[in-house]
């Protein structure tokens, strides 16, 4: 590893640290800086991230999903292609392995779930719906989203209710998505339900 690299895996760490409240902007918005500045310290932006979510604390995980999204927000197209790497993609999925069994096979929640592994399943939840709505002309190029969001919603796990101001969160400069368009037409997109809100929610 470069120092450049090693960096920047400790400032997403420290960023996302179990202690932190809520995710600091001025530590996001350095992270994005420097996944914004070149192809390789993208990357590790995206290895760093994918090595967080696959902490067993949920506050980390519920850290890592704020600042994943605050760098939706405020990262370059060389980020957004980035979010179809399939480690992150399977990262992702991962933390939502409850829901998705519960869906799936009428598992019932456990009476003690922590609230924190439930923010985070709908955070991820919120972030594969907004991603497959914004990218939806662009499946070829983000085929591990949508091929996770096609999954998902046959396994029937339910997603959060689409905010129609949603097509402003994230700054794709590609095709506009139909779903978009259809909400702006004040049309009823089909779903089993229906993603949510330059920070995290």
């Amino acid at each position: 590893m470069s120092k450049d690299t090693d960096y920047i895996a400790s400032l997403v760490e420290y960023t996302v640290a179990e202690d932190n409240e809520r995710v600091d902007l001025e530590a996001c918005l350095e992270v994005a800086d420097r996944a914004n500045s070149n192809k390789a310290e993208c990357l590790e932006v995206i290895r760093s991230l994918t090595k967080c979510l696959g902490k067993s604390n949920p506050k980390v995980i519920v850290n890592t999903l704020q600042l994943l999204e605050t760098l939706c927000k405020n990262c370059n197209m060389r980020f957004l292609y980035e979010l179809n790497n399939k480690k992150l993609v399977d990262a992702l999925l991962k933390v939502l392995t409850r829901r998705r069994d519960r869906a799936k096979y009428g598992t019932k929640a456990s009476k003690t779930s922590n609230p924190l592994k439930i923010e985070g399943e709908d955070k991820v939840l919120f972030l594969i719906q907004l991603w497959a709505d914004t990218f939806m002309m662009h499946q070829t190029e983000f085929r591990n989203i949508h091929d996770a969001y096609r999954n998902l919603r046959k396994d029937g796990v339910q997603f959060p209710e689409r905010d129609p101001n949603q097509k402003m969160i994230i700054n794709f400069q590609g095709q506009a998505s139909p779903v978009f368009l259809a909400m702006e037409s004040n049309f009823i997109v089909p779903s089993n339900n229906q993603g949510g809100p330059v920070t995290s929610q």
